[in-house]
């Protein structure tokens, strides 16, 4: 049975170890599925092929039209992780801190953007702001959302992460509310213990719009993604809660 190195043609020693360890599995789920030997006299993966926005992801293509469905399955999953790859490659050699991160935070921002993005279009009408947050928080007040646990973790993980002594510390401050945020909504949570159940709500979505759009306008990037995996873990816990209780998913 070929190697990674062999089925693909890949040159790995010019890879980080964390795609060498992603291509490996690929390896393992297509002899998990019986799959073919892949042609190994393609070359793809020089630096250079990462420049290369023709490159295509070369295992689907390489699979006989004899496999079976299962096999054609695996080889369509390792191509989108041979794309997956391929993106956390051009971002490690591009953005400052990004090698640095562990996946746990790489994970918990990629899931962000998937979940924040059912949430604005299935609750927001595709427009994400404070008044209309606040106007779902009110509609949900008597659902029990505020008791649920995603909300309450999230609850005590903000208050011990922005305030101390009953006063915003400099990581509340670097969530930039605006006038028009409700900041002092959440202040009143958070500090002063204001605890019904649509303050409560209210308070931790728009923590989270704060945390989606300092990450999307790129401040998140700016200052670099580490020691954010706690935010946006917590954030992805409330959303699936919500999506799951609101989103007729």
């Amino acid at each position: 049975m070929a190697r990674p190195s062999d089925w693909i043609g890949l040159q790995q020693t010019e890879l980080s170890v964390a795609a060498r360890k992603q291509l490996s599995r690929c390896s393992i789920l297509m002899r998990t599925a019986g799959g073919h030997q892949l042609h190994s006299n393609v070359r793809y993966g020089s630096k250079a092929d990462f420049d290369d926005r023709r490159a295509q992801p070369p295992i689907s293509g390489l699979v006989p039209k004899s496999a079976h469905g299962a096999q054609r399955l695996v080889a369509a999953s390792c191509g989108a992780l041979w794309r997956l790859t391929m993106y956390e490659e051009w971002l490690r050699a591009r953005v400052p801190g990004y090698q640095e991160l562990r996946v746990v935070d790489r994970e918990a921002v990629t899931g962000f953007l998937h979940f924040w993005a059912l949430f604005e279009g299935r609750l927001l009408d595709e427009r994400a702001g404070p008044g209309k947050i606040c106007d779902l928080a009110a509609r949900w007040r008597e659902d029990g959302l505020a008791r649920s646990a995603p909300v309450r973790s999230a609850l005590t993980y903000w208050r011990r992460r922005y305030f101390a002594n009953g006063a915003p510390n400099g990581r509340f401050e670097s969530l930039l509310f605006r006038p028009n945020d409700r900041g002092e909504l959440v202040e009143a949570v958070m500090a002063d213990g204001r605890d019904d159940a649509e303050s409560v709500v209210a308070a931790v979505l728009l923590i989270i719009y704060r945390l989606r759009n300092n990450l999307f306008h790129g401040l998140k990037w700016q200052y670099g993604l580490a020691d954010q995996e706690g935010n946006f873990r917590h954030a992805n816990e409330v959303l699936m809660e919500v999506l799951e209780r609101y989103g007729e998913l």
